[in-house]
This record gives structure tokens, sequence and C-alpha cells, in this order.
């Protein structure tokens, strides 16, 4: 295997680790029922986070077909 491959291979398994955290923060906030926190910074910024993380989970999807 060359180092390409290798490093192909280590980027690939970073991004489902960080997918994968990013789908149970999805999660919680999908379950969040207070609506004071709905408009919170926080939650906003962790949305977008997760839209972002979803467009590279779509790109990591074509990486393996």
């Amino acid at each position: 295997m060359d180092i390409r491959e290798q490093l192909r291979l280590e980027l690939t398994e970073k991004l489902s680790g960080l997918l994968m955290t990013a789908q149970e923060l999805g999660f919680e906030l999908a379950t969040l029922n207070d609506p004071q926190l709905l408009n919170h910074p926080v939650v906003i910024k962790a949305r977008e986070l997760i839209i972002k993380l979803k467009e590279l989970y779509e790109l990591q999807k074509k990486l393996r077909t």
C-alpha cells in the first residue's frame, strides 16, 4: 500500500469518527425540547456544524463507490 492510499484510509477513518460524533450531536439537537435553548448561539452553531459535516459525509460516500 502506498502512502497516498494509507493517508486516504486514515482520513476516512478520522472522518468516520467525526461524523459518528456529529450524528450523536444531531440526535441530541433533534430531541431538544426547551424552546429557550433552540435559539441559543451554541445550538445554532452546532446545527451549522452538523450541516457542514453532512456535506463531508456525502463526499465520503462518493469515495467508497
